[in-house]
C-alpha cells in the first residue's frame, strides 16, 4: 500500500483532523486553521510520512452545504443553482462544488468546499492531489450494508447528521444545526415521530465527541435520547 493512501484530513468549520488512516492504532492530530505547524515535521513525526510521498490524500469535509439527488433528476446545472438558492448565495460565494456517487442510493452527493479550504491544503501539501468526498457520503456508503429499519446520527460542531432507513429504503440524509440537547431532541423525535420509529438498541445510534460531556448526556437522556452508555455496552 503506498504511503500516498495512508493519509486523509477531515476538514470542518472548527478545525483540520490528520490521521493516519490505515493504522492500528488510529491517531488523530486536531489544529485550528490559523496554526503555524510545519506539516513537512508533522508528517514525518506523528506518521514517518514525508510530503513527496503524499501524491494523493483522501480529504473528508464535514459541512452543511450538500445535496443528494437521484440519478434520473442530477443535472449539474441545476444542482449548482439549486445549492445556491438552498444555501444562500452569501454562504455559496468564494466555493466550489463537488460531486461523489453513493452507488448503494443510485444517487449523486453533491457539495460545496471554501475556496479557502482548498487553497489552504494546495499551500500545505503542494506536491498532492485531493481526493474530496463528503462526510454524510462515507457514511451512506458505510451504512448501505443496514437494511433493516435503523437512525444513525452523528454530532459535529452543532451539526447532527441523520441518516434513517425504512423497509431497506433511505428516507433521510440530512443535517441538524443545534445549539443545546433540547433543540436536538427536539429534532429527533421529531422525525422518530414522522417515521414511527421504535427506538432499541438495534434501531438507533449516536456518535460524537459531546457525548464525552456527561452534562450533555445527561440531560439528553432525560429528553429520552437512547444513549448508550460506554458501561453499559461492556
Amino acid at each position: 500500500m503506498s504511503s500516498s493512501s495512508k493519509l486523509q484530513i477531515k476538514l470542518t468549520s472548527e478545525e483540520i483532523i490528520l490521521s493516519s488512516k490505515f493504522d492500528v492504532e488510529k491517531r488523530d492530530i486536531r489544529l485550528k486553521w490559523d496554526t503555524k505547524e510545519n506539516f513537512s515535521i508533522l508528517m514525518e513525526n506523528n506518521f514517518q510520512l514525508n510530503l513527496i510521498d503524499l501524491q494523493e490524500i483522501e480529504v473528508l469535509i464535514s459541512n452543511d452545504k450538500f445535496l443528494l439527488t437521484p440519478k434520473e433528476y442530477y443535472s449539474n446545472l441545476f444542482i449548482s443553482q439549486f445549492l445556491e438558492k438552498a444555501i444562500g448565495k452569501k454562504n455559496s460565494e468564494n466555493c466550489e462544488i463537488h460531486h461523489q456517487e453513493i452507488e448503494k442510493e443510485d444517487s449523486v452527493l453533491s457539495f460545496f468546499i471554501p475556496s479557502s479550504w482548498k487553497d489552504f491544503l494546495a499551500i500545505k501539501f503542494p506536491l498532492s492531489s485531493f481526493n474530496y468526498k463528503h462526510f454524510i457520503g462515507e457514511q451512506l456508503i458505510q451504512t448501505s450494508k443496514f437494511l433493516r429499519n435503523q437512525m444513525h446520527v452523528w454530532l459535529e460542531n452543532q451539526l447532527a447528521y441523520v441518516i434513517l432507513r425504512k423497509n431497506g429504503q433511505l428516507q433521510i440524509a440530512n443535517v441538524y444545526t443545534y445549539q443545546n440537547p433540547l433543540e436536538l431532541a427536539y429534532f429527533l423525535h421529531s422525525i422518530r415521530e414522522t417515521f414511527d420509529m421504535v427506538w432499541t438498541n438495534d434501531t438507533f445510534s449516536i456518535q460524537g465527541e459531546q457525548l464525552i460531556n456527561s452534562a450533555f448526556v445527561n440531560e439528553l437522556i432525560s429528553l429520552a435520547i437512547p444513549i448508550k452508555l460506554s458501561h453499559e455496552q461492556a
